[in-house]
């Protein structure tokens, strides 16, 4: 019997959206180290996205994955380089793909980081989470969600809960701030494979009613 891939191809598929084709641009998020972000998902991903806006920025957002190195025991600085080096093997390892598309743009985690309003975005973000209910609410309902995936996955015991929350709340708020300074940078719709990512949910007010989940489907081949 033929492999699948022999007779098929993947082909990107719109599962769930908000008014993404009101959006001249898109951010295609891409979470290091998932597989549905390599090979032919990725592939897939780039040529929905690239057919249908006119400018696809592609958001390699590997520094933010530090987070959980550090819970998991590595130092910060070592958990840093780790992450920044993944994203820079995935750029390497995909890079023929990605410059295949005339309106591709890569752009990685510590650009946003190191802009100008990203610390005052920052600020907002830990200011909303100690002062604001709804917001709190929120990114300790998304912490929790992580944590069980993580007993599921990865076998995490109760004595690492409040540990992992610290750096889980970190993550968010981090990927909160950077988010909200992509909402102000550019109007986009959102691409991502996964669930609704917490920023385009809980910051709808700055713009992010783009969020378009994609799935994929094996479709035969059109002939020529």
């Amino acid at each position: 019997m033929n492999d699948l891939s022999d007779t098929y191809q993947v082909v990107a598929k719109v599962k769930r959206a908000c008014n993404w084709s009101e959006f001249e641009n898109a951010r295609l998020q891409i979470s290091v180290g998932q597989k549905y972000h390599e090979g032919e998902q990725l592939e897939a991903s780039l040529k929905w996205a690239s057919s249908n806006f006119d400018k696809v920025q592609v958001c390699v957002n590997d520094t933010l994955q530090r987070h959980n190195l550090i819970f998991e025991g590595t130092p910060e600085n070592e958990a840093f380089q780790i992450s920044e080096m993944h994203g820079r093997e995935w750029i390497e390892r995909n890079h023929k793909l990605l410059m295949s598309f005339p309106n591709i743009e890569i752009i990685r985690w510590e650009q946003w980081r190191n802009s100008l309003n990203y610390k005052c975005d920052l600020n907002t973000m830990v200011h909303s989470y100690n002062d604001g209910k709804h917001f709190k609410i929120a990114v300790e309902q998304e912490a929790n969600s992580f944590w069980e995936r993580a007993k599921r996955n990865k076998g995490y015991q109760e004595q690492d809960f409040d540990r992992f929350m610290m750096h889980t709340r970190d993550y968010l708020l981090e990927e909160c701030a950077v988010f909200s300074s992509m909402f102000k940078n550019m109007e986009a719709a959102d691409i991502y494979p996964g669930s609704t990512l917490l920023p385009c949910s809980l910051l709808k007010g700055m713009g992010a009613y783009g969020f378009t989940r994609l799935d994929f489907k094996h479709r035969k081949p059109q002939a020529a």
